[in-house]
């Protein structure tokens, strides 16, 4: 049965519309992740960081957010969407106050290992409170999520390079802080799904066995490894030339 409506109603999809603040801040999150790659080559030059510490600093935020997706995501099912959406707020928040300060290379990874935590605790919840809420609408849902995540991803480097252009590099991180802030309240009055009836013991290890997942990881790499070697190059390869 599909979970009680908001009382504001729905879109004409039949998504709840009690869930735009989701969308939001999934895609809030990933122009935070994508604003610094158009930065790279301005943080290399400020700080005199090495060509494998620029590679670090951009990728960092990637791999703590799949693993923590990987790690925390099963909590999400059983009834923990609410801490996790909480403790990826306050980890997205904190990575921003540690870049406002950043000034050597492991100060910058940090705040990006901390904001890639974020992501994949924020996620999770989000993605479970979707299929959740929406019902029989939960495929246009995960859509219109996935939707803007991209959107926010395609969009954080050209705010980046807009801020870093009016008011300086510092100045970036400083509006991401604000803009996370912003969801706070906004997120706070979306409903939460409950725990799974019977949760399954091992689902990541069933899961991981299955040649399917495995063959859809394999892509997933192909296809994100891609556009990671992208990003983190072309700032560079631009300034450089």
């Amino acid at each position: 049965m599909p979970a009680p409506l908001d009382a504001d109603g729905q879109t004409k999809s039949g998504i709840p519309t009690g869930l735009l603040p989701l969308f939001v801040l999934t895609g809030i999150m990933d122009a935070s992740l994508g604003s610094i790659l158009a930065l790279l080559a301005e943080i290399r030059a400020q700080f005199e960081i090495s060509p494998a510490g620029v590679g670090l600093i951009g990728g960092s935020g990637f791999v703590t957010a799949v693993a923590a997706q990987v790690g925390l995501a099963r909590l999400a099912d059983r009834g923990h969407a609410r801490a996790l959406l909480n403790f990826g707020l306050a980890s997205a928040a904190l990575s921003m106050l540690v870049l406002t300060q950043a000034d050597s290379l492991w100060e910058f990874v940090a705040g990006r290992l901390l904001l890639g935590l974020g992501e994949g605790a924020i996620l999770p919840a989000a993605r479970r409170t979707v299929i959740v809420r929406a019902g029989v609408h939960a495929g246009a849902a995960l859509g219109r999520l996935n939707a803007f995540q991209l959107t926010g991803f395609l969009i954080g480097p050209v705010f980046g390079s807009a801020v870093f252009e009016l008011a300086g590099l510092r100045a970036v991180f400083y509006v991401s802080l604000v803009m996370v802030l912003t969801c706070v309240p906004l997120v706070s009055r979306t409903l939460m799904p409950a725990a799974a009836v019977a949760p399954t013991p091992r689902v990541l290890r069933t899961l991981l066995r299955q040649r399917g997942m495995q063959a859809m990881i394999c892509m997933a790499i192909g296809y994100y490894g891609s556009f990671g070697l992208f990003e983190a190059i072309w700032a560079i390869l631009l300034a450089d030339l």
